[in-house]
């Protein structure tokens, strides 16, 4: 008999939150619910419920529990993991929890039948000083030291370095970020194969101040004043847009620059599979998404030497590392891809197997059932 799993998140399993979190969840789902009999419990956003989605041709019911807001709130969505309290009884009849959120870790802490696994996204919260992340904290800390198992998307060494100073007794597991790989990616690795030289650059993300793409805007500048035939994709929401839009603005580069605002996330790939190169001027970073896509489909990145991206991109095999808040660093890197783009097309487009979604799915799998 398989083993009963309550998957829990705030989250809508459609869109929301942004970033790259729920298309880890929507990657790894597929292999999770054909090994355990999986429930799935997420939130309702502004009142609309999702109320089912579609995994491998079937249909699962999603419980919600309760409603997130993206307008003005009392209670951070965050903190809403808590509200998790009032359907304990809901929860007697699971093996295994598993959550991606630290607030929905903590109601069930003292359910010594049930295994607990915490998914934490990465350790840049432990230089990203924001009012938001501080509030976050200690969720984090606490279902960090207390779950059974806790997966980090991060590098094996940053994971093994954060578990060694904390003195956890619990287990700690470094895993990737999973992408799924289709027809498009090799196309587009391809079709990049015949290019000479790369014109085309871009961002995907989230737009907010720790993912610091104003600061892109400023090197794109100074590059520019060495090709001024190309340009730069930036695809993102978040409240560093009109931040950034202006920026653009104030240095009339509205014929180098496209701000597209938010994409849907299937619609991405068309704008990897024609663009060349993506940049990631993010001050830290887990495994991430947007970069394991872009070398799924042929993209060097070029990245600045910060936790988590410092261990992701190794220089000369799928990107190159640039001097953190060093402009004219990011743009001798730009230089640097230019001059090496096949072999870095090449090589980053076989280093990216190691993203594969069932790959990091099985190791989670097989470390969940091994205790």
């Amino acid at each position: 008999m398989k083993k009963k799993m309550a998957f829990v998140d705030l989250t809508n399993f459609v869109d929301w939150p942004m970033g790259g979190m729920i298309q880890y969840e929507l990657s790894i789902l597929p292999y999770l619910c054909n090994h355990y009999d999986v429930d799935l419990w997420g939130v309702s956003v502004n009142g609309k419920v999702n109320k089912k989605i579609v995994i491998d041709n079937k249909q699962y019911p999603i419980n919600v529990w309760t409603n997130c807001s993206t307008g003005f709130r009392i209670l951070p969505n965050y903190w809403k993991g808590l509200n998790l309290i009032k359907k304990m009884k809901y929860f007697d009849k699971y093996d295994i929890i598993y959550a991606h959120t630290g607030s929905c870790i903590i109601p069930f802490l003292n359910k010594k039948e049930t295994k607990i696994v915490y998914h934490q996204h990465g350790l840049m919260y432990r230089s990203d000083s924001s009012m938001k992340t501080r509030l976050e904290k200690p969720f984090m800390k606490l279902a960090q030291k207390k779950s059974d198992i806790v997966f980090v998307v991060s590098g094996k060494k940053s994971t093994e370095e954060f578990y060694n100073k904390n003195n956890f007794a619990n287990i700690f597991v470094s895993v990737d970020s999973p992408v799924e790989f289709t027809n498009d990616n090799e196309t587009s690795y391809k079709a990049k194969k015949e290019k000479n030289y790369p014109q085309n650059y871009i961002y995907t993300g989230r737009l907010t101040r720790f993912k610091n793409v104003s600061y892109l805007v400023d090197v794109f500048k100074e590059y520019l004043k060495l090709n001024s035939k190309a340009k730069l994709t930036i695809i993102g929401n978040g409240e560093e847009y009109k931040n950034i839009q202006n920026k653009i603005s104030k240095y009339n580069l509205e014929n180098s620059i496209r701000l597209l605002g938010k994409i849907p996330h299937d619609e991405i790939k068309h704008y990897l599979i024609n663009n060349d190169v993506f940049l990631m001027p993010s001050l830290g970073e887990g495994v991430s998404v947007s970069v394991a896509e872009a070398n799924t489909y042929g993209l060097p990145v070029i990245a600045q030497n910060v936790i988590g991206l410092n261990e992701q991109i190794i220089n000369n095999v799928n990107g190159i590392i640039c001097e953190k808040n060093n402009i004219f660093s990011f743009v001798n890197a730009i230089k640097q891809v230019n001059e090496e783009w096949s072999y870095l097309v090449d090589s980053s487009y076989r280093y990216a197997a190691k993203y594969n979604s069932q790959h990091i799915a099985q190791k989670i799998i097989d470390t969940i059932d091994s205790i």
